[in-house]
């Protein structure tokens, strides 16, 4: 009876937020410029670094695959638990199928767990900055408290894991971590996330969200030793690196009793025929994307030096393929409207914290010449 009550909750609580339009604050807005009905799709006009989306393409094995199979693949079902997929992560990754649970995009999933393995009220420990999701499920669909462990500019916003630790209390249900993290590009590394688990009450949860762990290395990564701990959950997205965003393709890997709990809320056909064949696709071909990885790095380093060189701005060192720029001089909305009006987009990450206020936006590489022109219209925009 107590479970049903707390579903009924949850149930209402997402239900008035969905009427009354209260999501959670993201970027991408840049996606309105090709139209409601997508008629300018693909057009190279627009420059769309207010989203952490891969400049590059999938790899090429990937788009032959669906381009030689698009009628097909739009016409059949999918499999139902996206076993294929499992599989191949397995293989892939070495971790074993009963340590995996597929879903629509690692958001489908983080809403899974928020709704049925926490409680009404639940007490989250987050970073500040970070992305939102974490905070708007906790207080918006729980009802439940977010305290914050501050990153801050001082230090190049370095995350460290004594903050968290004092963060957290005994009534602490879940730490939350992006990681690296978002918008900031720094991270803690394995020893430092185990050096943590180590630390911290069996009884909470530590939810380590891989998005961007691509741009950091696979030794880095906390997947394969998530079976390990029962309160370790570690979300992939295969959005970012792998240049999925559009089909939506994500797993987690946790110990088997979680996975057990989680996965009978997960829907059946929670991955399409594209996506699945997609994310196999993209596992295995993991030498193009660790190549592809080395030239997006390599191309940000010589971006964030030239916005370097631009008065009154100071870019911030990033893992990943997106990084902080503060404004000396100016105000994020401004920068991003007036960079908006020329088809260039960017983030104001100001919902993403509580301290970094209106003097910074988040730019994701692109390529070398959008990039280009990203530089000449910062150059043009004059000092409040």
């Amino acid at each position: 009876m107590r479970k049903f009550y707390k579903h009924l909750i949850i149930t209402y609580n997402y239900f008035m937020f969905m009427m009354s339009g209260k999501h959670c604050l993201h970027g991408g807005s840049s996606i309105n410029a090709f139209g409601g009905d997508f008629s300018s799709v693909g057009s190279k006009d627009v420059i769309r670094s207010d989203v952490a989306d891969a400049s590059y393409d999938p790899a090429p094995e990937v788009s032959e695959m669906i381009r030689n199979h698009t009628t097909w693949l739009l016409r059949n079902s999918s499999q139902i638990h996206s076993e294929g997929l499992i599989e191949t992560i397995s293989n892939t990754r070495g971790i074993e199928k009963e340590n995996i649970a597929v879903g629509g995009g690692s958001s489908n999933i983080m809403y899974v767990i928020f709704q049925n393995l926490l409680k009404i009220g639940t007490n989250t420990v987050t970073l500040d900055p970070m992305y939102g999701e974490y905070q708007h499920l906790t207080e918006n669909i729980l009802n439940g408290s977010v305290k914050r462990a501050k990153q801050v500019k001082d230090n190049g916003f370095k995350i460290k894991v004594g903050d968290i630790l004092d963060s957290i209390s005994s009534k602490t249900d879940i730490i939350t971590i992006v990681n690296p993290n978002n918008p900031t590009g720094q991270y803690l590394g394995k020893t430092e996330i185990e050096k943590l688990l180590g630390e911290i009450p069996e009884n909470t949860y530590l939810l380590v969200d891989e998005a961007y762990n691509g741009y950091i290395g696979k030794k880095e990564s906390m997947e394969k030793s998530a079976s390990e701990y029962e309160n370790l959950i570690v979300l992939k997205s295969m959005s970012k690196e792998y240049a999925l965003s559009g089909v939506r393709v994500g797993y987690a890997s946790a110990h088997k009793n979680v996975i057990n709990k989680i996965s009978k809320f997960l829907p059946p056909w929670g991955i399409g025929t594209f996506g699945q064949l997609a994310g196999i696709m993209a596992l295995k071909n993991e030498d193009y994307y660790t190549k592809i990885i080395s030239k997006t790095k390599d191309i940000q380093r010589k971006f964030i030096s030239e916005i370097g060189r631009i008065e009154n701005l100071k870019p911030y060192d990033s893992a990943c393929n997106f990084f902080l720029v503060e404004l000396m001089k100016n105000d994020a909305e401004n920068v991003r409207k007036t960079l908006a009006s020329k088809n260039v987009f960017v983030r104001n990450p100001r919902s993403q914290s509580t301290h970094l206020g209106n003097d910074f936006i988040r730019i994701t590489t692109q390529s070398e010449e959008q990039n280009s022109r990203i530089l000449s219209c910062l150059k043009d925009i004059k000092p409040l």
